[in-house]
Parts: structure tokens; sequence; C-alpha cells
């Protein structure tokens, strides 16, 4: 029986499509019609590859899977600090644009992989902007329905984007999960909170900790929403704790809370949120959550998207690309 099981997907394999991040490597193997056989989670972004062993990690990555499939990658492997640098592609950018400027990085087994290319965009203002792993997800969101409007994809970077006709048109980046873990982690809004979980008796219990405290949230979220005094408003994270008016337990709640509310102040004030705006939330329900709940407290009209949107996004690139047929050949 499991050898029947890899004679047949050995024969319905097409393509390995890698997500390569920062932190992580996620990689599927994927038949003719964009289906997923097979999917790894490994540790392994590239900050964690030792000695820039690009290609050791991949084939430990994708060992036992079909040799000689054709393999794209996304994500910061392409980065300036990643295996090959793919150089930005400027906007309007889809599928088709992406798939002219791959670049290609060969491994050990002389199998080479094509990686996408980042995207650049600056804005009225002069500003510059860039993404990097995003736009294959915004393209697969595209395939899976969704090919205009605006998308939010919540992260370390949050990117909000606008798309029409399945291009992505305008994109701009928001800091609010790296500053929440930086002010967090080493300023006075976090000391409270650190001092709360060191003098605990006892381990919070698993469930416990994961319920976020949202009444605390939705405070913050409406105090920054409406606020033009921002600095100010992350001060009261101490202040209101001092005044016994928020527990030290809640600080990274109602932290969260301002800082999603001020990109969401700041997204309006850039008239990502027009009259009548719908929004289409992409990303880990663990990140989309407190989206969902900001957009629910502040009025937006929102739907959430597909679930692991890569992959569509990697097939629809690999096509264009032709490194695989069009679906049905």
């Amino acid at each position: 029986m499991d050898n029947q099981r890899t004679l047949t997907r050995s024969q319905s394999s097409r393509l390995v499509a890698l997500d390569w991040g920062t932190s992580s490597l996620r990689a599927y193997l994927v038949d003719a019609n964009g289906t997923v056989l097979d999917r790894r989670a490994w540790p392994h972004g590239i900050r964690k590859v030792t000695d820039g062993d690009f290609a050791g990690t991949l084939a430990r990555a994708i060992d036992g899977w079909d040799a000689g499939l054709p393999r794209i990658a996304c994500g910061m492997i392409g980065s300036r600090n990643g295996w090959v640098e793919a150089p930005y592609c400027d906007l309007p950018a889809g599928a088709q644009a992406l798939a002219r400027r791959l670049v290609t990085a060969v491994a050990g087994d002389g199998v080479p992989l094509a990686i996408v290319p980042g995207l650049r965009r600056v804005d009225a203002r002069g500003d510059p902007d860039v993404m990097r792993g995003e736009e294959t997800q915004l393209i697969g969101a595209a395939i899976e329905g969704r090919p205009d409007g605006v998308f939010v994809h919540p992260g370390t970077h949050s990117k909000w984007a606008l798309m029409a006709a399945g291009e992505i048109r305008a994109f701009s980046t928001f800091m609010t999960g790296e500053l929440h873990a930086a002010l967090l982690g080493h300023t006075i809004l976090g000391a409270f909170q650190q001092a709360a979980a060191a003098s605990a008796s006892a381990p919070t219990p698993a469930s416990a900790a994961a319920a976020p405290d949202w009444q605390a949230f939705e405070r913050g979220v409406t105090r920054a929403h409406a606020c033009d005094d921002f600095t100010h408003a992350l001060f009261t994270v101490r202040s209101r704790v001092l005044e016994a008016d928020l527990s030290p337990a809640s600080v990274p709640d109602y932290l969260s809370g301002l800082l999603i509310g001020e990109e969401f102040r700041g997204a309006r004030a850039a008239g990502w949120l027009p009259e009548g705006a719908h929004v289409t939330l992409i990303g880990d329900e663990r990140l989309t959550v407190r989206y969902a709940r900001a957009m629910d407290l502040l009025d937006v009209s929102f739907a959430h998207g597909p679930a692991d949107v890569v992959v569509p996004g990697l097939v629809a690139i690999a096509r264009h690309a032709r490194l695989i047929p069009d679906a049905g050949r």
C-alpha cells in the first residue's frame, strides 16, 4: 500500500512550492491542479540557516519528494540576506509581471529554484515602500476569487494593499507587530507585565494565557483611533497601571489595541478606508482575529479571505513562468 501511495504521488506531483521567510520555511508538494499533496513546516527561516547553507536546508526540507520537480519560492529567501537577491518589481504587478522577474538559485542536486521578486512602491509623498512574500499571498487571494478591493495582511509588518483585476496597484506597510514586541520587551511599558509574570507563584495555564482581555484591547483601539497624541496615548499604558485602572496582565492587550487603533487611524487618514470601503482580511487566524475585532468596533466592513493563499499564488506565478503547464493540459 505504501509503495502504491508513493507511485500515485510521484505520477501526480508537478511542483515544489516554498514559502521561505525570516523565521520559518513552509514547503508544499503540489499536483497539476494546484492541490497540495503534502506539506511540511520547518523552523529554518533565513536567519536560522547556518553558514549560508540554503541548498542543504532545502534538500533536508523536501527530502523524499519527487526528484527533479520544478521549484518556486517566495519570501525573504529572495532578500539581500537570503539565498539570491531578487530585485523588487514596480507596480502595478500581477502573476504575469512577477513571473517575468523571477531569479534563479541552483541547489546541490542541480535543480534550479525560481525565486519570486518582492514589490516596490513610491507614494505621492515620495516615500518608498516594499513587500516581499505578501505579494504572492495577495495574488493567491485574487486567484481564489477576490481580484479587487482593499486587502489587509496583519503581521510583524502589516500590509494594506489595493488590488484591481488581480493586480496589486498600491500598498502601505505599518510596523504594528514589531512595535508591539519592541515596546513590551524593551521599554517601561512592558515592565509591569514582566514583573507580574516573574513574581507569579505558579505558571499560568495555557488556556488562560491564550485568552485575550478583549475589554482592554477595545479600550486601546478606541483611545488610539480617536486621538492625535499617540505617543501620549502610549504612556497611558503605564499611567493606567499606576492608577489601578489596568491590570499588569492586561498590558499586552491594551497596547495591542492602541497600536492597531493607530494603524486604522493612519490608514483612514491616508485614504485606505473611503466611504463604503470593504476590506478583505488575509492571513493566519491568530493574527487576523484582533484586526477583525477592531473592524467590528470601528464599523469597517470586512470579510475573511481564503486560508493558505500562498500556494495558489505560487502556482499561478509558476504557470505564467511556464515552470508547469496550465491546468488541464
